[in-house]
């Protein structure tokens, strides 16, 4: 930014925000869970790029939100602040806690040595020691799942919301609070949703789970190929 006078964040936030459309809708907040997590697989913060943008309209619904729970009205909006950082981010952008458990046992030492070591940070949904250490940045097989799992997740979270099974957001939650406490609390003490925090870990974890054998496989065959060949 100060060396070169490019600010790509303003440059990815202007070419994306055409984009942003009706973030209260399931197409709209869809589209948003993609670009998040296609801007993380190409190594850019996809959250701090976006969040310019959508920020301001996720805390408008939470303030919408509190009102009417204060009023004792019906609350308006599904994806008010806390939805996307808490039903959809489960233990980092991604789910990749989900990935962190699948490996945790790998055949292959640096897969299950990343994923032990960087379990603790993603208790609190912070996820670059594995983004970065397995890679998923630009790794077309593990890119897949991490995408998949915020299109599933934001899907399965907007449709119990939607259905009522699931409390709307109404508790400004620290986007750091872990998964399942986070999903308690930010619905203001739904256990419904904590149950759906619990579960939602278990389908990432189905999700990643034959994608992170096959990069297993390959891993363990190329260093095989290279003891062979010493």
């Amino acid at each position: 930014r100060f060396v070169l006078g490019v600010d790509i964040d303003h440059i990815v936030q202007t070419a994306l925000k055409p984009l942003v459309f009706a973030l209260n809708t399931l197409p709209g907040i869809l589209v948003y869970a993609f670009l998040v997590t296609l801007l993380w697989s190409v190594g850019i913060n996809g959250d701090n790029a976006m969040d310019a943008i959508v920020a301001p309209i996720f805390l408008q619904y939470l303030a919408a939100n509190v009102e009417a729970m204060t009023a004792g009205q019906p609350l308006p909006y599904i994806t008010a602040y806390g939805f996307f950082t808490t039903f959809v981010n489960v233990g980092g952008t991604g789910a990749t806690i989900a990935l962190a458990l699948v490996m945790w046992n790998s055949k292959e030492p640096g897969y299950r040595k990343v994923s032990r070591l960087s379990l603790p940070t993603q208790i609190f949904q912070i996820n670059e020691p594995i983004f970065f250490g397995f890679p998923i940045v630009l790794n077309p097989i593990l890119m897949v799942p991490y995408i998949l799992n915020a299109l599933i997740l934001t899907t399965g979270s907007y449709l119990l919301i939607h259905w009522h099974v699931i409390q709307k957001p109404f508790v400004n939650v620290p986007w750091t609070t872990p998964p399942i406490i986070g999903h308690y609390l930010v619905s203001g003490g739904d256990w419904k949703a904590a149950v759906w925090g619990v579960a939602s870990i278990a389908i990432a974890m189905a999700v990643y789970y034959p994608f992170a054998k096959t990069a297993e496989r390959q891993r363990l065959n190329a260093e095989a190929a290279g003891v062979a060949h010493e």
